[in-house]
């Protein structure tokens, strides 16, 4: 493929892409307009129209933050769920960066421990770079601390 060729495939894709964009606002407006908005796209739209981006800014944030998290949860437990572990007791505690894992295994397993200790590193090679973390405490069953009334369990 020439680069000319490659050019014309990019600026299709760009084209279709503004032109659902453009479509998408189009009905935006007629939703506003007709009064079938809900209430989150009447006020984001109003925040763009008064000018307030500092308010636009922290809700896409918010929304940005919830996803990564989200995905990050996703990632460990398939992560874990891969490997060889026998956990106990496992809870979370979500914050907007970061996941806080508490988990609970047999005493001496230094398998698991292992495996908790790479699903970690894993998963925030994954996700560091968008500033998204997650941090894991492992403790055995003598420990016999219990569980963070602020976490919550997940197994």
């Amino acid at each position: 493929m020439t680069i000319q060729q490659e050019n014309q495939i990019n600026s299709s894709k760009r084209d279709v892409w503004f032109e659902e964009f453009i479509q998408g606002v189009k009905v935006d407006k007629l939703m506003l307009d007709s009064g079938t908005a809900d209430p989150d796209k009447e006020a984001f739209y109003q925040n763009l129209v008064e000018g307030n981006h500092i308010t636009v800014l922290a809700e896409v944030r918010e929304k940005s933050s919830h996803a990564f998290v989200q995905a990050l949860v996703k990632s460990y437990i398939k992560e874990i769920n891969s490997r060889n572990v026998s956990i106990s007791k496992l809870a979370l505690e979500l914050g907007n960066s970061s996941i806080l894992v508490w988990a609970e295994i047999n005493d001496d397993d230094e398998v698991t421990e292992d495996n908790l200790i790479m699903s970690e590193a894993k998963v925030n090679a994954e996700f560091l770079e968008y500033g998204f973390h997650i941090s894991t405490t492992i403790l055995e069953k003598s420990d016999g601390i219990p569980v963070p009334p602020h976490y919550i369990s997940v197994l």
